[in-house]
């Protein structure tokens, strides 16, 4: 990716990960919106089951209350705090190119979940975001092999890394911006999610791990929010760290057996 925004010469970059592919008809509808020159185009994307041959369009609704170019503070406002179902892939956004080469907007090599990291520092640099409803991107789910499809050591590490950087992005926000609340709510979400992976870990790394939540805990309590993190943030007040990792566990577990 890094390679292809400092090689394009067109105006605008997008990415297309290679078990992924566009709806060209969708796409260039979508297009047509960079007339009116944003600096951010977001698009939308179907879920692609190949081996039932099924597409299923994303699920945010908070996508749907808004279209056209919006204030990127009303944007993110809209949101959901919980951040289900609005997942901020780097592929559904077309980005002026001099934008990104302005603010430094390169990806961080070597990591998983760059698209977090990424886009965190997208939607806190840009002013305004152009919505548009094409579901232009066909986002191929249930690969085997995917880095997606498994969670390891790395994921978590990474994850930590990115909930650092997230921290030096709300030192320099404006204190209860919609960008600082963004931010807040997507730490929170790392967090949680974390604290749900913490159980692949061995002795030592879950001692560790449990060392590092501990101290992200008093920032990410009060921006815990849904069923899940509602239920985080009681017993993390009642029982602490590791109790509260392994009742999250034993709840995937349950869930997963009831599927």
């Amino acid at each position: 990716r890094n390679t292809g925004i400092r090689s394009s010469t067109g105006d605008y970059v997008m990415f297309l990960d290679s078990d992924d592919f566009l709806d060209a008809d969708a796409a260039d509808e979508m297009l047509q919106n960079l007339e009116t020159a944003p600096d951010l185009l977001m698009g939308l994307y179907q879920n692609y089951y190949p081996e039932e041959q099924r597409f299923e369009k994303e699920a945010c609704d908070a996508f749907l209350q808004q279209k056209g170019l919006l204030p990127i503070d009303r944007f993110l406002e809209l949101l959901p705090a919980d951040g289900r179902a609005c997942y901020m892939i780097a592929c559904r956004f077309a980005v002026r190119r001099d934008f990104l080469l302005r603010h430094g907007l390169f990806f961080k090599g070597g990591i998983y979940h760059e698209d977090e990291e990424w886009t965190q520092r997208l939607l806190c640099s840009v002013a305004h975001i152009f919505v548009s409803h094409n579901y232009f991107y066909q986002y191929r789910q249930a690969r085997v092999g995917a880095i997606t499809s498994t969670v390891k050591p790395k994921h978590i590490y990474d994850t930590f890394a990115i909930m650092e950087q997230t921290t030096r992005l709300i030192g320099i926000q404006e204190k209860g911006s919609p960008k600082e609340q963004y931010l807040q709510q997507r730490r929170a979400q790392l967090f949680l999610s974390s604290m749900i992976s913490v159980r692949i870990l061995s002795g030592e790394e879950k001692k560790e791990a449990y060392r590092i939540l501990a101290q992200f805990s008093p920032l990410c309590q009060d921006y815990l929010c849904g069923s899940i993190g509602n239920c985080a943030k009681i017993s993390l007040k009642l029982f602490g760290i590791p109790a509260t990792c392994a009742l999250l566990a034993a709840a995937r577990r349950l869930v997963k057996t009831d599927s």
